[in-house]
């Protein structure tokens, strides 16, 4: 059994927390679930019974952490995941499973376009939605779907968007490291930006460009969520200040024009002086904003087009619980946050807690005044992992807020903190 990549995120909040301070032949997985369109349309806070379901019906994938989501279409949506469980025989006390460091999944009301998931292992159309989840390789051998270069590493994902028919993806690149914790054998190096210039073909046909865009000592880790006007694409970040341990959540952002050149290293970050206290953009990231400082290394941040405001949705390392907070302009000032959920805790066999993390918003299920979010649990090692086989997939739920309460937000935000 291979464990590469086994406590991804586990291990990257816990790293964060300590920062902050605080294909051969091409297989696939399919599956459906109730309209969209119906649940989006009800006002009730709770779990989406039928996404959640969705992504724990199938034979063969079996689990996975990450689930951001792209749109890739009005009728078709893209997820990427990270750490996922490939099994190939699911109906034995100890099946033969693998984890591969990433897949993707499809969403579509077009259950009829049978070419669209060709090379899968089931499809499944329910309520005129369907699912077909990706990876590459044998089911006895699978491969993740974005693979490094470089030996010795893979990739997680980070965010993405689409713009001009091409999708635009910022992806972790990871390596193993020595550490007597196993929490801590991972390394995140570096960051490329993967253009795909054929995302409306299933995702074994893509044909994908990548560009690096880290800085030379990766002080600014890119990806954490993103966002596009017709100008721009624009990234949450951490920035490490080395030699501190602490980290800064800041946001950059680089011209289209530039990236359709292929200049990807030319990034500009909102900072503020003495001299430009109320901020702007410049080259040099020295003097940058700090602008979540609670936010975790997933997030989700973009325009609400119900809510008519910027919103940005997150987990801080190592708790519980899933912060919104909301802005006029996404350079910010950004509003105090507000806890939207807390997650349940979740007791496993042995007594141990599951971890949470990695909880995000999703703009196609965030309509009217509601929020459609989604967060993480992961159990830890391998054997926690096979004695707990449900706890590692993603849950989605959705949250309501009262206009007014937004306005409140939007009215309050870059005041200075009430002292307690």
């Amino acid at each position: 059994m291979r464990n590469t990549g086994i406590y991804k995120l586990c291990i990257a909040v816990i790293a964060t927390g300590f920062a902050l301070g605080i294909l051969n032949k091409p297989t696939a997985c399919a599956l459906g679930f109730e309209s969209l369109a119906s649940t989006l349309t009800k006002p009730v806070d709770g779990e989406n019974r039928s996404i959640n379901e969705a992504f724990r019906s199938p034979e063969h994938w079996r689990g996975a952490d990450g689930a951001m989501s792209v749109e890739l279409s009005p009728i078709k949506t893209l997820w990427l995941f990270g750490d996922t469980w490939i099994y190939c025989e699911s109906k034995t006390p100890r099946p033969d499973r693998n984890m591969i460091n990433n897949s993707v999944a499809i969403q579509t009301s077009n259950c009829d376009a049978e070419a669209e998931a060709v090379g899968s292992l089931e499809n499944v159309c329910i309520d005129s939605i369907c699912w077909s989840f990706w990876c590459k390789g044998k089911l006895s051998k699978p491969e993740s779907i974005f693979q490094a270069t470089e030996p010795n590493s893979y990739y997680w994902p980070g965010c993405g968007t689409v713009y001009d028919g091409k999708l635009y993806l910022l992806l972790k690149k990871i390596r193993k490291k020595d550490d007597p914790n196993p929490l801590f054998q991972f390394d995140w190096y570096a960051d490329d930006l993967l253009i795909v210039s054929n995302p409306q073909d299933p995702p074994i046909k893509w044909t994908y460009t990548i560009f690096p865009v880290s800085t030379w000592k990766h002080e600014v880790e890119y990806g954490l969520a993103c966002s596009k006007d017709k100008d721009f694409l624009y990234s949450l970040c951490f920035l490490n200040e080395f030699p501190k341990t602490t980290k800064k959540t800041i946001l950059a952002r680089i011209a289209w024009k530039d990236l359709l050149a292929h200049n990807t290293q030319k990034w500009e970050y909102w900072s503020s002086s003495e001299r430009l206290p109320q901020g702007a953009w410049q080259a040099d990231f020295r003097n940058v904003k700090n602008i979540i400082p609670d936010c975790g290394p997933e997030a989700s941040l973009f325009f609400h087009k119900g809510l008519k405001c910027f919103v940005a949705v997150y987990q801080p390392p190592l708790s519980p619980q899933v912060k919104f907070r909301v802005s006029r302009k996404i350079e910010g000032p950004w509003s105090e946050a507000l806890n939207i959920f807390t997650v349940p805790e979740r007791r496993l066999k042995d007594g141990k807690t599951a971890l949470t993390y990695a909880a995000k918003a999703h703009e196609s299920l965030s309509t009217g005044n509601t929020i459609g979010f989604s967060y993480c649990e992961n159990p830890g090692g391998i054997e926690q992992h096979i004695a707990n086989p449900d706890v590692y997939f993603p849950t989605v739920r959705t949250f309501t807020i009262a206009p007014e309460k937004v306005r409140e937000m939007l009215d309050g935000a870059g005041s200075p903190k009430p002292k307690p």
